[in-house]
């Protein structure tokens, strides 16, 4: 059974609580991910059940989104009705390339990767392992 539990913050409060929520459920769907991965469809009773359970939990990690917009779309219309109330912009606010002029945007964009050169050499900021190899061997 499912309760809802509600508590009052600070209206200032209202985005890093929403993050906290939010990044919780970043979590459980890259959990869902990898166990969506290893599913094995020659194992089909193995298969449903799982399906059925993944997608029991996505039901869930749906409803905190949900929630999550809603505190947000709250948290807006609270700062529009008290314009005396002063926030970080938020992430929304930064100038995002227009998608619709996207062509124009990415002629510059070569159609193949760089090439990387792979080298056999050790980064300095890595040990050398060695000295501790030749004293585990002479034990």
């Amino acid at each position: 059974m499912k309760v809802t539990i509600q508590y009052a913050v600070d209206l200032g409060e209202v985005p890093f609580k929403v993050e906290e929520l939010f990044k919780e459920c970043l979590e459980q769907l890259e959990t869902l991910n990898s166990s969506a991965s290893s599913l094995n469809v020659f194992a089909p009773d193995i298969f449903v059940e799982r399906i059925d359970s993944l997608r029991g939990k996505m039901v869930d990690i749906d409803s905190k989104l949900e929630e999550c917009a809603a505190l947000m779309k709250g948290y807006s219309e609270a700062l529009k009705q008290d314009g005396n109330v002063a926030f970080p912009p938020a992430q929304s606010q930064l100038e995002l390339p227009d998608v619709e002029n996207s062509d124009e945007e990415t002629q510059d964009i070569p159609d193949e990767p760089p090439k990387f050169e792979i080298k056999d050499t050790i980064p300095m900021s890595i040990p050398d392992p060695s000295e501790w190899l030749k004293k585990m061997e002479n034990k």
